[in-house]
């Protein structure tokens, strides 16, 4: 099968799209077309809480690039926010490592296009494991079935044991020797850790695979690609009017995520982005 002429920027937030709703995917990251609707409402409040977490993502790399603690912590003001603050300080302080990379960007070329991801901070540890932390400040904590679910559980780990030497300046990265953890600052029991293997890099090629021949024949057959069958989806979409199915956003709940990475908006200079051919 033909690929796609233009090789695109596939992120696990675009994949996620994908699987939920191909037409979602392709208005978004082929036609790359703007819709003025709101994700969720009350939009005041969604705002607010993806400010929140902007914030809070911007203080964690704020602090892993060394800058005093003393001020991060006279920055913070919003009441949520120091919440979190004070829950990560410190988690952060007793982190062991030899190496550390925060709001680093990842890509590897896979069948013509490019899968790239960026971690919100990458540690490799003095024993020789790489650990992936991303920083969820929903107010609760999804299960870990649904986590497991999610595309950024295992492409995070799949584009690490693929372009990671390019910068540690060591062996490949074993699956075996990558984990993902996640880690909710406003949850009493904070972090869920997923281990990587070689038997699920395997699996991932496969899924990835598949995934991406199906995006690349929706395209060669110059036809829309279709629409979810599960409509209940489209409450959180902001193309919901464009394909007629509903006007009206779905409301804001605790378990929304407001992290995604989607970078297929973004100007890639592809020569100063790590990566490897395999």
């Amino acid at each position: 099968m033909e690929t796609v002429k233009t090789p695109l920027h596939l992120s696990q937030s675009n994949l996620q799209d994908f699987s939920e709703c191909p037409r979602r995917f392709e208005l978004k990251v082929i036609d790359n077309i703007s819709w003025p609707a709101a994700y969720l409402e009350p939009l005041s409040q969604l705002e607010q809480a993806t400010e929140r977490g902007n914030i809070f993502h911007q203080l964690c790399h704020q602090f892993f690039t060394g800058i005093n603690q003393d001020s991060l912590n006279r920055s913070v003001s919003d009441p949520d926010l120091n919440i979190m603050w004070e829950n990560f300080i410190p988690f952060a302080n007793g982190l062991e490592y030899e190496n550390r990379f925060s709001e680093i960007i990842f890509n590897t070329p896979f069948l013509g296009h490019q899968l790239i991801a960026k971690f919100d901070l990458l540690i490799y540890t003095n024993n020789g494991n790489f650990i992936i932390y991303d920083w969820k400040t929903s107010s609760k904590k999804l299960t870990r079935t649904l986590l497991s679910s999610r595309f950024q559980t295992f492409l995070y780990p799949f584009i690490l044991a693929r372009s990671g030497k390019s910068i540690f300046k060591t062996e490949q990265p074993s699956p075996k020797n990558i984990s993902m953890h996640y880690w909710y600052p406003m949850s009493s029991d904070p972090e869920e850790i997923f281990p990587y293997s070689d038997k699920l890099y395997s699996k991932n090629t496969a899924q990835l695979t598949k995934i991406i021949s199906e995006i690349d024949g929706y395209v060669k057959s110059g036809e829309n690609f279709p629409l979810t069958n599960d409509q209940k989806l489209c409450g959180k979409c902001v193309y919901r009017s464009l394909c007629e199915r509903g006007i009206d956003a779905s409301n804001l709940d605790p378990l929304t995520e407001l992290e995604g990475e989607d970078l297929s908006g973004f100007h890639f200079d592809l020569d100063n982005i790590s990566e490897i051919e395999f």
